[in-house]
């Protein structure tokens, strides 16, 4: 029952092999997909972008718009691994790689 989009694809877990990072825009979530040893997406995370929507996104709403607007991935922090980036509200948020 969700809505999913703004789909990229990087690695953000190490591994070696691609993970699928997507927008669920009905509940505000980002969610991860894994690869397994076969290269089949599993669920690897999944966690709430933000709790509330602010006046400004509402109104973006009404005119067609989503939030988080844009995901990215790219070494940020400079220590090697790919960080996801994402544009939410009026804000740019990093979730570096541990």
């Amino acid at each position: 029952d969700g809505m999913y989009g703004n789909l990229i694809i990087g690695d953000i877990n190490s591994d070696g092999r691609a993970d699928i990072i997507m927008v669920e825009y009905n509940r505000n979530h980002i969610e991860i997909l894994a690869l397994d040893s076969e290269m089949k997406p599993i669920p690897a995370m999944r966690f709430k972008v933000f709790e509330q929507k602010s006046y400004r996104d509402s109104q973006k709403r009404s005119k067609g718009g989503v939030e988080p607007r844009e995901l990215k991935i790219a070494d940020v922090t400079g220590d090697g691994k790919d960080d996801l980036i994402t544009v939410i509200h009026d804000r740019i948020i990093i979730y570096p790689q541990d």
